[in-house]
């Protein structure tokens, strides 16, 4: 046939790990947080840092829906287009500071004033870090919890075409990509829901990589364009655009065949490979490193040149 559907549902878990049911050097630390309420701008406290052993599996439930379009009347084209949807439910995390300066988030995991029986089960349960404060203004529980929930959908496409060969070589191309259509998360159950589409650390919106390729007897070319999106970098004040990133890869290649002459040159081939053949730099973000790693690479032109032989 022309068209192919397919589609599946599946559930999956994941166990703590052991640093998270038993965390080593657990204790109850005295600690001084920046506190929006005080007159002073700082509270001090008890933050608990150890493992949670009434911590639960993280949960997903995931399903997709694709179809793939293989056309007789062009033996040449692929392509396949597939909707997936992900429910990521109890992951588990944990406070690193900042506590009761998110306090709508963390609610439930701060005790404001404590009383001493309060205090008293804490430093019975943990063993203190510290000079405990006199007055404790707060308790954390800062010990894992099944807190976040993610819910992610989009769409990844793949095509490709590859013409009928002609006394000009052979002509192929392809395009591929990922579009998200959702990205939600919810850091802590009474959190509200966040689109965290297109912010920095979370998915970009759509990533598309596109190539064109040649290739004629032993000789063989490919340069590819890959592009993303621009983003948001919520992480300073004032928020920041990060530009979109574009780059081009070409590859080549020459194979000597079997009927090369000189006995040596059989089975040879010579690549040379440019990766980021523009020399683009990558987008600016106002941070240490001056880039986003986990979009952009901070290298420039790269070429490389490789000889492999085949007995």
């Amino acid at each position: 046939g022309n068209l192919t559907v397919k589609g599946s549902y599946g559930t999956s878990f994941r166990a703590p790990a052991l640093s998270d049911l038993k965390a080593p050097g657990a204790a109850a630390t005295a600690t001084t947080e920046n506190d929006p309420r005080s007159t002073t701008g700082q509270s001090r406290g008890i933050t608990v840092r150890a493992g949670n052993p009434d911590l639960g599996p993280e949960k997903a439930r995931t399903w997709m829906l694709g179809i793939d379009v293989h056309p007789a009347s062009l033996p040449g084209l692929k392509a396949e287009l597939t909707y997936f949807d992900i429910n990521y439910k109890n992951q588990i995390a944990a406070i690193f500071g900042g506590a009761l300066q998110q306090e709508t988030l963390y609610a439930d995991v701060i005790t404001r004033n404590p009383t001493q029986a309060q205090v008293n089960a804490v430093l019975a349960s943990y063993a203190l870090s510290g000079v405990l404060p006199v007055p404790v203004q707060y308790i954390i529980d800062a010990r894992p919890q099944n807190r976040g929930k993610t819910v992610a959908a989009g769409l990844d496409f793949q095509s490709s075409y590859r013409w009928e060969p002609t006394s000009f070589g052979q002509l192929r191309a392809s395009l591929t990509g990922t579009y998200y259509t959702k990205y939600d998360t919810q850091q802590t159950p009474t959190a509200p829901v966040l689109d965290r589409i297109n912010f920095i650390g979370n998915p970009l919106k759509y990533r598309v990589r596109a190539s064109l390729g040649w290739s004629r007897a032993s000789f063989d070319a490919n340069l590819a364009l890959t592009h993303q999106s621009d983003y948001t970098d919520n992480t300073v004040t004032p928020i920041r655009d990060v530009a979109s990133y574009t780059t081009v890869d070409l590859s080549l290649g020459y194979g000597f065949d079997d009927d090369a002459p000189g006995s040596w040159l059989r089975g040879v081939r010579v690549n040379l490979n440019a990766t980021n053949l523009l020399d683009k730099d990558p987008p600016f973000v106002n941070s240490t490193a001056g880039f986003d790693p986990a979009q952009a690479s901070p290298y420039g032109r790269l070429i490389a040149a490789s000889i492999t032989k085949r007995w």
